[in-house]
């Protein structure tokens, strides 16, 4: 026994079918309008101590003068890449905090840690210590920090 569907039946299965290519169809013409606007830019990452971490798109060229604006970094911190470094289209750009903590010992009133900014002069953080009379401060005033965890023992005059 053959089981045939009334015509209101196949008007609902071949109108669902029309709904079906309908859409697809209006999706693949929107993803082209979205691909074309983003056809000639280059998509970056970025990720770390920023307001807004993800995906960028910017013009080929671009430089972190033109993303910084947009991810808005957070107060002390710096890019793994040189800030006149052109951008390029799948790179990961991370920002990291700039502070570093530096053990300060030797002719000081009781040894400590400091945040410091990675690249400045030990003289920066004159200020912030309780030195000993006996200190002899100029064999390490100029001296750089270069990394965290660094240590830096004032010596005491002879």
């Amino acid at each position: 026994m053959q089981h045939k569907l009334p015509i209101h039946e196949w008007l609902a299965v071949f109108g669902f079918i029309a709904i079906l290519f309908a859409l697809g169809a209006l999706s693949l013409f929107r993803g082209d309008s979205i691909l074309h606007e983003y056809r000639d830019q280059i998509q970056v990452k970025v990720t770390g101590l920023v307001e807004n971490p993800g995906y960028h798109f910017l013009p080929p060229g671009a430089t972190l003068k033109e993303l910084s604006p947009i991810v808005k970094p957070l107060p002390d911190t710096k890019p793994n890449i040189s800030a006149s470094e052109s951008l390029k289209d799948g790179q990961t750009i991370r920002y990291k905090s700039s502070l570093v903590t530096v053990h300060i010992k030797g002719a000081v009133s009781k040894p400590t840690k400091l945040k410091l900014k990675l690249g400045s002069h030990f003289s920066d953080a004159l200020d912030q210590l309780e030195i000993e009379p006996d200190a002899d401060i100029a064999k390490v005033q100029n001296r750089l920090i270069k990394r965290n965890q660094q240590t830096i023992t004032i010596p005491r005059k002879k």
